[in-house]
């Protein structure tokens, strides 16, 4: 994993170098072994490496083709490079290194840009320039079919600014630092920022699966490069244990190719479970990490122990405390992340990927696997509507009927099935995906609302990400809605939360984040097993718990979902959390740029709020909180942008 950025200009633009120096030093976190660069003819790629395959100089990028006319910056890993690369040489291509990134730039001479990309198999964010044609110059910018890996970019007048992060592209002083006020409301709604949006208005997010063509300084195509899966058989509930078995096996193998040590992230779930121990099983004295929270009820220590124990797994435990309200900490994790995060995760994750830097520098997690095998609570079906609710117009008949019976007589129990029939009536005028969607909210639209401005209280009330969502859950088809409600969390949230989680906190510490259960075969897999093999009786990941207790692991197997979480309501509980962001909201520069994306009136209220908070209140606070950490790792007095790898 690295860091990439760059410019693509029009030809005869004459690049600052000052810009470039200061992309390099928003770099430099995320590739501690060196930068790298190439400038020509008003276009400039940019590389900050973490060696991860192939420690020599020769894995330095830009990586070129044999005669030097297709170049490429990479930021991830591609997992089935060692069969491409045997193709490839077997076609007469020459290699001057052993890395996957060198494969990129032969591919793309043999197949084609979008074809190469399709060919892919791993997490990838990359930076692709085609100079073949004298005085034509191609820029690509591509991102993996799942989102894994980050790329943004910025358009102006005659070029077009990117990089792994928006620090990178905030490196350009011409690109506006105009914060979105519908992005910031979002952002409350959500816990997020919804895609393709960031919460500065002229930075945008690449969408998985997608590549970029610049020419001349300026977007000519954006289009998905990644085919429709093709069609499989189901596989039988039967089958299911060991198919899924050893394909996860075959990934976490693919996953632990590298020639740096690598490491585990484990708590008590069943996720992080299965792939240490499956890890394990080929690498003796393996190395996982625990986050614990001694006190906290949700601590996962013990569990973990336990297993560590069975396997022969080395065990070591990082302590996040439990009540302990740190400024420093959470302005440290607000520099680290690319865009504002409402997760109380990540507190603990920056802790845990600071313990681990310098003993690892690759770690497995079991991330993505709630997505595929349908983990979270929120999966249970949907509410079934009573029959008199068939259609909207039905539903509205019968509200209507009780409202006016329990008007003319005013008894409880008419007033009572009055207001089941109104909720019933909403309901039924909602789109499932709205209906599913509710589950996901941070908070509730109605809270969200009273703190922002006109403009964020619009684009609540007309949500993209809602509309994103519908339009992921009807183009399922026939699929169940167990499948549509999976199908979403993979296009919303999986990207622009866990990930972006995950990169931030990793990337600060020159840590790579390998996630073996969104290997393609996996998700394919996945895609074919039948509903009962991911919910069974109530409970998530019903095969991959058979995995486990084949694996003779029964007690890890009947744990309940936990989830890696932290303490977030008693954080903002203690006396110190309201009196930091009263602190943060009177500084000058920060005020000022917050004045047009929030109501601070409403904002001071809220934190005037008797105590105990409520849930939302304490919901609200914490997403303020991280906001306003965030932002002041990035605003200074003259309002440039600071990029997280110049913040301690």
């Amino acid at each position: 994993m690295c860091g990439v950025g760059g410019i693509a200009a029009r030809p005869g633009v004459e690049l600052d170098r000052a810009t470039l120096d200061r992309m390099h030093e928003r770099l430099a976190c995320r590739g501690p072994d060196g930068p790298g660069e190439w400038v020509r003819d008003g276009i400039a790629l940019l590389h900050s490496r973490l060696s991860i395959i192939d420690l020599s100089s020769a894995g330095a990028q830009p990586m070129w083709n044999e005669d030097g006319t297709i170049g490429v910056v990479f930021n991830g890993e591609i997992y089935n490079f060692a069969s491409l690369r045997a193709e490839l040489m077997g076609r007469g291509h020459r290699f001057s290194s052993a890395t996957d990134t060198e494969v990129i730039v032969h591919l793309v001479e043999e197949r084609g840009v979008g074809a190469a990309l399709d060919a892919l198999r791993g997490m990838f964010a990359l930076a692709l320039v085609d100079v073949r044609v004298a005085g034509d110059a191609v820029v690509y910018l591509a991102r993996d079919r799942h989102g894994i890996k980050p790329m943004v970019y910025a358009t102006l007048a005659d070029r077009v600014v990117f990089g792994s992060q928006t620090s990178v592209v905030l490196a350009d002083s011409d690109v506006s630092r105009e914060l979105s006020p519908e992005a910031v409301a979002r952002y409350l709604t959500w816990g997020f920022v919804p895609s393709p949006a960031s919460v500065f208005r002229a930075v945008h997010k690449l969408p998985p699966g997608h590549l970029l063509e610049i020419r001349g300084g300026a977007i000519v195509a954006a289009r998905s490069f990644a085919g429709a899966a093709p069609l499989s058989r189901v596989v039988a509930e039967a089958q299911a244990t060991a198919v899924v078995r050893e394909t996860l096996m075959a990934a976490v193998r693919r996953h632990l190719v590298a020639d740096v040590p690598v490491a585990a992230l484990l708590s008590s779930g069943i996720d992080s479970s299965l792939v240490t121990v499956m890890a394990a099983s080929d690498h003796p004295s393996f190395t996982a990490y625990t986050a614990t929270t001694p006190g906290f009820s949700l601590d996962e220590l013990a569990d973990a122990q336990v297993l560590a124990s069975e396997r022969g797994v080395v065990l070591k435990p990082v302590v996040v405390p439990h009540d302990e309200f740190s400024p420093e900490i959470f302005d440290a994790v607000g520099a680290a992340l690319d865009e504002p995060l409402a997760v109380a995760s990540a507190v603990s994750l920056f802790r845990l990927f600071g313990a681990i830097a310098g003993e690892a520098t690759v770690v497995l997690s079991g991330d993505g696997a709630d997505e595929l095998f349908g983990g979270y609570d929120r999966h249970d079906p949907l509410p079934v509507l009573p029959m008199w609710a068939a259609t909207p117009r039905r539903a509205a008949l019968v509200r209507r009927t009780f409202e006016l019976v329990s008007k003319l007589i005013p008894i409880g129990a008419l007033t009572r099935r009055a207001t089941v029939a109104a909720d019933v009536e909403r309901a039924r005028s909602r789109h499932d995906s709205d209906r599913y969607m509710a589950r996901v909210r941070w908070v509730s639209a109605e809270a969200a609302r009273t703190l922002v401005p006109p403009a964020g209280a619009a684009a609540i009330d007309d949500d993209t990400l809602l509309r994103d969502a519908r339009r992921v859950w009807d183009a399922a088809g026939d699929a169940s809605a167990l499948e549509r409600m999976l199908a979403v969390d993979r296009h919303t949230s999986l990207v622009d939360e866990m990930f972006a989680k995950v990169d931030g906190m990793s990337m600060a510490h020159g840590i790579e984040v390998r996630v073996p259960f969104l290997d393609d075969a996996m998700v394919e897999l996945s895609s074919r097993l039948p509903a009962t093999s991911k919910r069974r009786n109530g409970r998530g990941k019903a095969v991959l718990r058979d995995v486990l207790a084949e694996l003779g692991l029964q007690r890890a197997a009947a744990l309940p979902k936990r989830g890696f979480n932290a303490p977030y309501l008693d954080w903002m509980a203690h006396p110190d959390a309201a009196g930091h962001l009263r602190a943060r909201l009177n500084d000058p520069a920060l005020r000022h740029a917050l004045a047009s994306v929030l109501d601070l009136d409403a904002v001071t209220s809220l934190l005037d709020a008797p105590r105990p908070w409520s849930v939302e209140t304490g919901r609200l606070a914490f997403a303020l909180t991280m906001l306003t950490s965030y932002l002041a790792a990035r605003l200074v007095v003259d309002g440039s942008v600071v990029g997280p790898c110049t913040v301690t």
